[in-house]
């Protein structure tokens, strides 16, 4: 997770999974991710969730917070795959899930295709927090389906970091 240090400043971050294509993990990913199978989300989450447990850097969180999505996409998907593992990682670590004072405002390209340098322009300055005195001074879990390169949670946290808030990271699975 260094890769991602150097965009923001965050506490600690850790990885699930690895992904890798024409894998186990990428079946459940796009399960996950494009064919409404929530429970895949909820289940893994709540594993990472014990994971998580057993670390002293996780165990002073106060909320955790899925990635938004753009409204646009979520209302297209019909919801967003982040906000199930925030769930079920939050259901062990009994800590609330905050899907309303961070948000992203821009509807931007999936970066799906995309290289290393052109998925950093796509996220810059893409998400705010509504309601900054919600995370200020807390310490919140950020928690992403997968990450690639760490340019969209480079940029969420830095956001959040403008709030006044410690940012740690959980995504389910790093390729």
């Amino acid at each position: 997770m260094r890769r991602i240090q150097y965009q923001a400043t965050i506490e600690m971050a850790a990885a699930f999974l690895s992904f890798s294509e024409s894998s186990l993990v990428q079946t459940l990913m796009h399960k996950l991710k494009y064919e409404n199978e929530l429970q895949v989300g909820l289940y893994l989450g709540s594993e990472f969730g014990h994971q998580l447990l057993t670390s002293p850097h996780f165990r002073d969180i106060d909320v955790v917070i899925p990635v938004p999505l753009h409204p646009k996409k979520k209302k297209s998907r019909g919801y967003n795959q982040c906000d199930s593992v925030a769930q079920g990682i939050a259901s062990i670590l009994k800590l609330p899930v905050n899907t309303i004072d961070f948000v992203r405002l821009l509807n931007n390209p999936s970066q799906t295709n995309m290289h290393r340098m052109e998925r950093y322009d796509n996220v810059e300055n893409i998400f705010r927090c509504l309601n900054p005195t919600a995370f200020e001074g807390k310490h919140v879990l950020l928690v992403d389906d997968v990450l690639t390169t760490g340019a969209t949670i480079g940029s969420a946290a830095r956001c959040l970091n403008s709030a006044g808030c410690r940012v740690s990271v959980a995504t389910l699975a790093m390729a």
